[in-house]
């Protein structure tokens, strides 16, 4: 009999080391999948930082070529009205 009893406490011990090695798996997986998530999430504000600064950047262009076309269109309506070209500044 206690060749029995023997056998159910191996059985029982390495049934605790095969389920501390799992819950040990479990738990690094989780501290890993959470510095991943934390990565991803710096990386894509990393990325929506630089896509709003591509933004601006395109906006200031435009808004900077609208106001030489202005110039422009001012000059040549002062052209067309005056009937000479406007002096260079």
């Amino acid at each position: 009999m206690s060749a029995k009893t023997m056998y159910y406490t191996e059985s029982n011990e390495h049934f605790a080391l095969v389920f501390a090695s799992f819950a040990s798996i479990i738990v690094i997986l989780i501290f890993a999948l959470r510095a991943q998530r934390k990565r991803i999430y710096e990386d894509n504000l990393f990325k929506q930082r630089m896509l709003l600064g591509q933004l601006f950047d395109m906006y200031m262009v435009r808004y900077e070529m609208l106001k030489i076309r202005l110039k422009q269109l001012e000059d040549h309506r002062r052209v067309l009205k005056e009937g000479r070209e406007p002096d260079q500044e």
